[in-house]
């Protein structure tokens, strides 16, 4: 009698048990997005390599170091002009429908961009530089409503049980393909030239349009009232969220100082810092880079052994305090394995912070903002390039070896006091 009772017991609990969610990659429409990020990853390296390494070969030799800092503001202004509004477009609109058509038009400005290139006479520079860094700037211009639009797709397809989980794995997508393309990047700029490079860039944005179709999810606008007022008020509404929520406020915040120093020291000047301090060429720069993605990746798979983690807010300081040590470690040195191991951690650094504070706002922000305030997380990049110039103008006049100390100096402190001083976001759990 109590055996069979014990029984039926069991066999009751088992009845109403809560269904197990499935598994991520179970998930069509999730492992749609995963390659969507293979293939974003794919090209934004190819790009920026092809973009950096043009001008510092056709800017006049006694301002590279300026007109690396102009491609760099160019790009960030694009950003920033339209990074907002982007977050607003994901919000206001299905999102599928915003990324297919901003991708259409991408790819039909890479081919432009890659005939301009393939012209004679634009490798040498002279009177083609700076329509060609306008030309450019329309690389920032996609970022701009791709990352928002992209990242806030996640919360679409995932349970909410799941997003860190799929944060997590979203970004070790990106990883995983940047240790190819940061290689491959470099390597097809000397192989191919500028013209036939950046065409290969028109490549990605073609399957990621044809990967986007095949999504089941045809959910309408996230933000259902987002329609019924202003663009520019739906932006307000996304700032707006930062004066409520504390340990959102400050986790833009310390993204946005790492990103402004780390993307100025190790990217935006990086091509004139391996040519002039570590004697290196495209190819060179790019194979020393598999360290960064090295790194990133290292990141990406400590978070996933964690599973859904714990002590988000300190794990996410933490990562700036280190990406702040291995910009003054970088800075200082000046071999092949040292800076290697310091764009590792860099690496490692920069992927803790961008999937930490991504899981954070996946997790806490409301899904109807989500779009908006990942757009002011992703503005970090904006800004950081948009201070190209003046970061330009101070490696021309105070030289890079100078200046690189400085900046990590300075992303090293900003991450400690942040530590101290903000217990909303040292205590996010």
């Amino acid at each position: 009698m109590a055996l069979t009772e014990a029984s039926s017991t069991a066999t009751a609990a088992s009845t109403t048990a809560p269904p197990r969610e499935p598994s991520l990659l179970a998930l069509h429409d999730f492992r749609i997005i995963l390659l969507t990020q293979l293939f974003s990853g794919l090209r934004g390296p190819i790009l920026w390599f092809s973009q950096a390494w043009y001008v510092n070969a056709a800017a006049p030799e006694d301002r590279r170091v300026l007109f690396l800092g102009v491609l760099a503001t160019v790009n960030g202004l694009a950003f920033l002009g339209w990074s907002l509004f982007g977050g607003a477009l994901a919000d206001r609109y299905p999102r599928r429908t915003t990324l297919i058509a901003s991708h259409l038009a991408g790819a039909v400005l890479v081919g432009i961009t890659a005939i301009v290139l393939s012209l004679p006479g634009v490798e040498e520079g002279g009177a083609w530089l700076i329509p060609v860094m306008l030309l450019f700037a329309t690389f920032g211009l996609m970022n701009a409503q791709d990352l928002p639009s992209r990242t806030a797709l996640v919360s679409d397809v995932v349970p909410p049980a799941q997003l860190t989980s799929a944060v997590t794995m979203n970004w070790l997508a990106m990883a995983l393909v940047m240790l190819v393309a940061n290689v491959l990047g470099g390597t097809l700029v000397e192989a191919l030239g500028f013209g036939l490079t950046y065409a290969i860039g028109v490549v990605p944005h073609l399957v990621i349009v044809g990967l986007l179709w095949r999504l089941h999810l045809r959910a309408g606008p996230a933000d259902v009232d987002a329609a019924g007022r202003s663009l520019l008020a739906n932006v307000q509404d996304g700032i707006g969220y930062l004066r409520v929520d504390p340990a959102v406020r400050w986790t833009v915040l310390l993204m946005w100082i790492a990103v402004f120093g780390g993307m100025n020291v190790l990217w935006t000047l990086g091509a004139a810092w391996m040519r002039d301090v570590m004697d290196l060429g495209p190819a060179g720069w790019s194979r020393l880079t598999v360290f960064w993605s090295a790194g990133m990746i290292g990141a990406s798979l400590l978070l996933m052994m964690r599973g859904g983690y714990r002590g988000k807010g300190r794990l996410f300081i933490g990562a700036g305090v280190l990406y702040g040590v291995a910009v003054v470690v970088y800075a200082f040195s000046r071999s092949i394995p040292l800076t290697g191991a310091a764009m590792f951690f860099g690496g490692l650094a920069f992927q803790l912070q961008q999937t930490v504070g991504t899981a954070i706002l996946q997790n806490v922000v409301p899904r109807s903002l989500l779009g908006r305030v990942t757009a002011l997380l992703f503005l970090a990049q904006g800004l950081a390039q948009t201070s190209g110039l003046a970061f330009g103008l101070l490696g021309q006049v105070m030289s890079l070896e100078l200046l690189f100390p400085i900046v990590g100096g300075v992303m090293l402190a900003s991450a400690v006091a942040i530590a101290v001083l903000q217990r909303p976001l040292r205590a996010l759990d």
